[in-house]
């Protein structure tokens, strides 16, 4: 993630086509901060280069604290037409923080409702299809940055990562297992997504499927 928010069948990843909750790809913007701290011109300079837009950045930087020993990227997905996934460069053992995203720092991206998440200045239709909630404040949507593009762990795959959102603010991603050089890397996006219900209605207004109902939208073919 990704992370982030529906697809047709068998398109697995954070991004998809854009008639079902088409994009996968959770995850997540420009350095919003939090909304208190928010300004006029500061939110104009969030809506400029597309480059900067989380969801469009690669897996590097500082939320990534192990990327020395245990480096990751995000291209091409394995499963056809899913658009990009989650790579292991190098053998990963289970247990391993692999990100780490914070509101404080400027690298997890809040928004308590559509004004704000307008204010952002983002293409709304591009935007929502990014969001995801937090375990621990369900009535916000966030957004990771840079995003994560980790696809679906449906019946056929194995997860291999998982979200921890015990604390407020803050958002890890940890190894489940261990995942080999070259492996792709995907999420149970039942069992690490919730609903955030104002977000919920406004995909539903576009006639999409946020992440947390993806599942459950695949299972029975609808996505």
């Amino acid at each position: 993630m990704t992370f982030f928010s529906a697809a047709r069948v068998g398109l697995l990843r954070m991004r998809t086509p854009a008639a079902a909750c088409r994009r996968f790809y959770p995850q997540e913007s420009l350095r919003c901060g939090t909304p208190s701290a928010w300004s006029a011109p500061f939110l104009h300079r969030l809506s400029v280069a597309s480059e900067t837009l989380p969801w469009k950045k690669p897996a590097e930087g500082p939320t990534f604290p192990n990327s020395d020993k245990h480096p990751t990227e995000f291209r091409t997905s394995g499963v056809p037409g899913a658009g990009n996934g989650w790579w292991a460069k190098a053998f990963i053992p289970a247990g391993v923080r692999l990100r780490y995203l914070s509101v404080a720092d400027g690298t997890l991206h809040r928004f308590a409702d559509e004004k704000e998440l307008r204010a952002s200045g983002w293409d709304i239709d591009d935007a929502v299809n990014y969001g995801i909630a937090h375990k621990s404040d369900k009535d916000a949507i966030f957004y990771l940055d840079p995003g994560t593009a980790c696809n679906h762990a449906d019946k056929t795959r194995v997860a291999s990562v998982k979200y921890n959102m015990e604390k407020k603010g803050v958002m890890e991603i940890w190894t489940i297992r261990d995942v080999n050089a070259g492996e792709e890397m995907f999420i149970n996006y039942a069992d690490n997504f919730v609903a955030c219900p104002w977000f919920d209605r406004l995909c539903a207004e576009r006639g999409l499927t946020p992440l947390s109902k993806l599942p459950e939208a695949l299972e029975k073919g609808l996505a």
